[in-house]
């Protein structure tokens, strides 16, 4: 899988990773955004539909997830890996 950002810029960096993954014959089963904003806007819902063209879009996790203590992390990823979020 991939981690990306939602922000301007991602579609492309993106694109460049999976291409230089796939040029390594590695495998990639989908696309994770990391960082989603709390109020995300246009661009990073624009961003979040074309990153599911790509590959399969995984999961979203939100801003400051890193930040949570390892047992909240954990109980709180399996809904942000599970598509409750689109």
């Amino acid at each position: 899988m991939v981690v990306a950002r939602p922000a301007l810029g991602t579609l492309n960096h993106t694109a460049l990773t999976l291409e230089a993954l796939e040029r390594r014959d590695l495998a990639v089963h989908g696309v994770i955004l990391g960082t989603w904003p709390d109020d995300p806007g246009v661009l990073e819902h624009g961003n979040r539909a074309a990153l599911g063209t790509l590959r399969p879009l995984l999961g979203v996790l939100p801003e400051r997830a890193a930040d949570l203590p390892p047992v909240t992390f954990r109980a709180a990823s399996a809904h942000w890996l599970s598509g409750a979020w689109s």
